[in-house]
């Protein structure tokens, strides 16, 4: 708590600077996502529910060859989101030093604003390393990203240290809206304390973990790999990523391995392509007065199953209808069907979640 207010002072004395130095670039960013959850239970008990899923509200800016970012989430007990300097003033790339997120996984590093779905597919959320402090490089054009990170704990948490690196690149990248993108990242982890890997069932208000893991003890190293694929032609695109993560323990007990992935496709009603920027995609600016209409779809799949760990397996179908009024806000709806099975027991609810977004 001690290191957040700090942070926060820091961001009102750059805000109380900025008013007076020359040159210097500061503008406020925010999101709000509010979501509702109706659902059809199968065995775990999965109550209708509201939940506000993000609250965020931040700065952004710099002088010259220097960039700062600082971000906080307001909901549940509050916490630092991004958190960082950098400097773009090398010939070789970039540096950013603070919280960031790790650079691992196309999803992942797609802002939650613009991704195509309300929640980030089974592999991503159970599977990812997110936000860390640590120390980060890239450099990046038209065609290619590198990105990497070495990382310690988050922001007043107790998480271990570890590094990651994601390159992508993009073979086609045609101004007639052609796009062929893949990428491949790595990330090596020494974690503190115990393990854990689950996920809920890609909608958060009122649900349970169907798969998790429970606490798995005596992780020396996790070793995580991901493949990412991207095509798009137009208004149309298809997205895919494979993740696995390896458990090595110590004590001679066996490691585990598990691992998950998805594929998913989207469709502008409205004729709008997804805008992609050095490796990950922005969201569309509605070309009409009706505002942009997507249809998307996507199948996942989780295997948390591996020697004596029993956490499970999953597999979701979602369908979902995306409306873009504006640049600024968004209205979401997702169906998904789960099938799940964990210690010989299924549980199959199907779940529409309903999202109103504003973000700035």
């Amino acid at each position: 708590m001690r290191l957040k207010r700090w942070l926060l002072s820091v961001g009102g004395v750059l805000l109380a600077f900025s008013a007076h130095a020359d040159g210097f670039e500061i503008s406020p960013e925010g999101k709000l996502h509010l979501d509702y959850a109706t659902q059809r239970e199968d065995r775990a008990n999965l109550d209708d529910d509201f939940q506000i899923r993000r609250a965020r509200f931040g700065m952004k800016g710099g002088h010259g060859d220097w960039r700062f970012k600082l971000d906080y989430e307001f909901t549940d007990d509050g916490e630092l989101k991004d958190a960082y300097l950098g400097y773009e003033g090398f010939r070789a790339g970039n540096i950013s030093v603070g919280q960031l997120k790790v650079p691992f996984g196309l999803e992942q590093q797609i802002s939650a604003d613009d991704i195509s779905f309300i929640e980030r597919s089974l592999a991503t959320e159970a599977l990812m390393l997110s936000r860390r402090t640590g120390i980060g490089f890239s450099q990046a054009d038209k065609r290619y990203s590198v990105s990497a990170m070495a990382f310690g704990p988050q922001i007043d948490e107790n998480d271990g240290y570890g590094a990651a690196i994601r390159t992508t690149f993009a073979p086609i990248l045609e101004k007639d809206r052609r796009l062929l993108h893949v990428g491949l990242a790595a990330a090596t982890e020494y974690p503190k304390g115990t393990t854990s890997l689950g996920t809920q069932p890609e909608s958060r208000p009122g649900s349970t973990q169907l798969v998790d893991t429970d606490t798995i003890g005596d992780v020396d190293r996790i070793d995580r790999l991901g493949l990412e694929a991207s095509w798009q032609r137009g208004p149309v695109s298809a997205q895919a990523e494979w993740i696995r993560a390896d458990l090595r323990r110590d004590s001679g007990q066996p490691d585990v391995d598990v691992d998950g992935w998805y594929l998913s496709g989207s469709w502008f009603v409205t004729g709008e392509t997804r805008p992609y920027e050095q490796g990950v995609f922005k969201s569309v600016e509605p070309e009409r007065s009706i505002g942009a209409w997507e249809l998307v779809a996507r199948y996942s799949d989780i295997d948390l199953n591996d020697r004596d760990i029993e956490g499970g397996s999953e597999y979701n179908l979602t369908l979902g209808v995306n409306w873009y009024l504006n640049s600024d806000l968004r209205l979401m709806l997702d169906y998904t069907d789960v099938h799940s099975r964990r210690q010989g027991q299924s549980d199959d609810p199907e779940i529409v979640t309903l999202r109103a977004q504003i973000s700035f």
